[in-house]
């Protein structure tokens, strides 16, 4: 067995025991006598938790395609049949664990989501990236062609129904694929309203903005196989295009979004569009302004081990100029209006004013804007992996001037 597998084996084995030490203790015997299924309760029902939790993100390749929950079951009923024949769990309980966890192959699923509110006249369906919206019924056949139960897990109600959005995950059970495509449609969401939204305008919490309703039901399907879950909706109205969003400008943020791995920079960088996304939606003006310092904290904040390091206002506002302006006279608007900024996120945070302006947001979107573009366009940047190097080069330009 890999040293890998040896390792996750030995780390389970040791949360086995202990789930079974809390489980199996002063109510132990009722297990015996019922053979009842193990149920945790208070402060029990947490310590389960959080051990299982730990179990299941050991294995990476666990994690990325078997649901927590079914993973919880089967650790449940080793537990079961230990207290049932007063038993330890054993090296070859967390083995056999693994092995039927991983027998069962990550499958091909494409999982649809019901949206509400937009529109699209193409007779054929559209494509942004990793992600394909349907017509129904004008695109059913389509669907039904790949998965022919697909009619059977539809809302029978005409006229709602009207688009899906579908995305292909590799699962190994249903729900983590659905758990898989909720992850990429809410960074679908937030990497349009990043694209369509204009800093420059009044208009900055649009009243139409792009959450396709944020409907609550999917349908994950695999070949003839189907599962469905409930709806819940805000409407909202978009007119879908794929030319506005796959523009040159943003190509290299589709690709982040569709890779296995990124780097530490990458990360900092899909984030950042995440808090501006979130923040788009917001209709509370100075939440939507601290998220919008949080994406450029998340993007630019740096930490060494340096006791005379600057604070992390001066440090990001620094790192800011140096990113988006050539000139020192833009460089020091840059930084100068960042401060300012990032006082009025510290008293918000603080109990302090919150009272937030149109300007002020619009200025907080320009600088997380355009930080995430130039570092995803401009050529300097793009062999730069970690916050480290974009240290390093930012002290080189200093020095240099």
């Amino acid at each position: 067995m890999h040293k890998n597998a040896n390792d996750v084996i030995e780390f389970w084995i040791k949360r086995l025991l202990r789930i079974k030490q809390i489980e199996g203790g002063e109510n132990g015997n009722r297990y015996l006598k019922y053979e009842r299924p193990v149920v945790f309760v208070g402060e029990r029902h947490k310590e389960y938790i959080k051990l299982v939790d730990e179990m299941w993100q050991k294995d990476s390749e666990i994690a990325a395609t078997y649901s927590k929950r079914r993973f919880s079951e089967s650790v449940i009923k080793i537990i079961s049949v230990c207290l049932v024949e007063q038993k330890e769990p054993k090296v070859e309980d967390a083995r056999m664990l693994r092995e039927d966890i991983l027998s069962k192959p990550a499958r091909e699923m494409e999982v649809y989501k019901p949206v509400f509110g937009i529109h699209f006249p193409d007779n054929d369906p559209i494509t942004i990236d990793i992600y394909t919206f349907y017509k129904i019924p004008l695109h059913e056949q389509n669907i039904l062609s790949r998965h022919p139960n697909f009619n059977m897990v539809m809302y029978e109600r005409k006229g709602i129904d009207e688009y899906y959005v579908s995305v292909i995950v590799h699962s190994r059970d249903d729900i983590r694929a659905g758990e898989l495509f909720a992850t990429q449609y809410e960074r679908l969401v937030h990497i349009l309203n990043f694209i369509v939204v204009d800093p420059r305008t009044d208009v900055f919490i649009s009243t139409t903005p792009v959450d396709f309703g944020f409907a609550g039901e999917t349908r994950v399907m695999s070949g003839e196989l189907g599962s469905i879950s409930g709806p819940s909706f805000i409407p909202s109205y978009l007119e879908l295009k794929a030319s506005d969003y796959l523009t040159p400008e943003f190509e290299s943020l589709w690709k982040l979004n569709r890779a296995d791995k990124l780097s530490k920079m990458e990360v900092r960088i899909i984030t950042a569009v995440e808090w501006i996304g979130k923040a788009l939606v917001d209709k509370d003006q100075s939440k939507a302004f601290v998220q919008l310092i949080f994406a450029i904290e998340a993007l630019l904040q740096y930490r060494p081990q340096d006791p005379i390091f600057p604070g992390i206002g001066h440090q990001i506002a620094e790192s800011l100029a140096f990113i988006l302006e050539e000139i020192p006279e833009k460089r020091m608007k840059v930084f100068k209006l960042f401060k300012e900024l990032y006082n009025k996120r510290s008293a918000i945070a603080h109990g302090g004013t919150s009272d937030i302006t149109m300007k002020e947001l619009r200025q907080a979107l320009y600088l997380g804007r355009i930080a995430v573009l130039r570092l995803l366009n401009a050529p300097e940047f793009e062999k730069l992996q970690t916050i480290d190097s974009l240290m390093n080069w930012i002290q080189s330009k200093r020095f240099s001037n």
